[in-house]
């Protein structure tokens, strides 16, 4: 027997990188549902079924906090994780971000491909009820 498909991916972020990641992970077998701005996501993509989010921090009409939060408030258990070259794991954004339950996780940029695999594990995980 064949197991289902997880549902797919949300990736917020410039053109470049949700294409990239959009291919790279469909060779996981994973789908990627993207789009390049948070009004993008608000209308179409984020309005999907989703495994989790994975969005940038600097997007061109919003900040991708600002993003997670209001998608949270419609989908509180959404798995969300921060993506950012301008920041660290350290950063207090990052930190408090984090300490509140907004997201899951920070991916930093550049990234190893299995920084994302690791996140979509813990997705998937959390959607199971399974500590993450």
């Amino acid at each position: 027997m064949i197991p289902p498909r997880p549902p797919p991916l949300l990736i917020v972020d410039d053109e470049d990188m949700g294409w990239a990641m959009q291919t790279l992970l469909r060779v996981d077998g994973y789908s990627c549902l993207v789009a390049r701005s948070a009004r993008e996501a608000l209308v179409g993509p984020g309005r999907q079924a989703v495994l989790a989010a994975f969005i940038d921090l600097k997007l061109p009409d919003c900040d991708g906090l600002e993003l997670i939060r209001a998608i949270r408030r419609e989908r509180p258990g959404l798995v969300c994780f921060l993506m950012s070259g301008y920041l660290y794991p350290d950063d207090e954004p990052v930190r408090a971000a984090e300490a509140d339950g907004l997201i899951t996780g920070f991916i930093s940029k550049p990234f190893l491909l299995d920084h994302v695999r690791t996140a979509i594990q813990a997705a998937i995980r959390a959607a199971r009820g399974k500590p993450t």
